[in-house]
């Protein structure tokens, strides 16, 4: 709250569990916070900012409830599709806040993965998202991938052999008109 009244910018909470969910699925959450100011009072410094403060406006985020809204057409559910968590600054257990497999097993440590992390800056928190996919059903060759790379090959092949016969008759007429 001292941040986004500081720097008059929406700011994002750490980790929290919504204390309406308790009773039934417990979510982890976020708070956005933005600061209000008295009217007609400058903000145009921190000192500024902090002696104009009326208060703030704030909205709890359901992290399951937004990343469903958010992901609604990307299917994350599909067993070789791509497994989507969300950590609060760091890879930890306890700053986990969404996990699109929560209630599956996604991925067997015997099976292999590729897995990106990228951090991401959003509203004042580094959220880290890590990306997962099953090596089990994603192979490099194959179906299209394998057609592509064969059909490519050919047309260039086709393409070399065109040049070299409009070339061949051009550089024969040039020798015999030399000679």
């Amino acid at each position: 709250m001292e941040l986004s009244r500081d720097s008059d910018v929406a700011m994002l909470s750490g980790k929290i569990f919504l204390v309406t969910d308790i009773k039934e699925d417990v979510q982890s959450g976020t708070f956005m916070f933005v600061p209000v100011y008295r009217k007609e009072m400058p903000i145009n410094s921190v000192e500024q900012r902090r002696a104009a403060i009326w208060g703030w406006l704030y909205t709890p985020y359901s992290m399951n409830d937004l990343m469903s809204d958010i992901l609604r057409r990307w299917d994350l559910k599909q067993k070789e599709g791509i497994h989507l968590q969300i950590y609060d600054d760091n890879l930890s257990n306890s700053s986990l806040m969404y996990d699109s497999h929560r209630n599956d097993t996604f991925i067997s440590s015997s099976t292999p993965s590729r897995t990106i992390t990228l951090p991401n800056e959003f509203s004042g928190k580094i959220w880290m998202l890590v990306f997962t996919q099953s090596g089990k059903h994603v192979l490099y060759f194959q179906g299209k991938v394998i057609l592509v790379l064969v059909s490519g090959i050919l047309i260039s092949v086709l393409l070399f052999l065109l040049s070299l016969s409009l070339f061949n008759p051009l550089f024969r007429a040039r020798q015999i008109a030399g000679q």
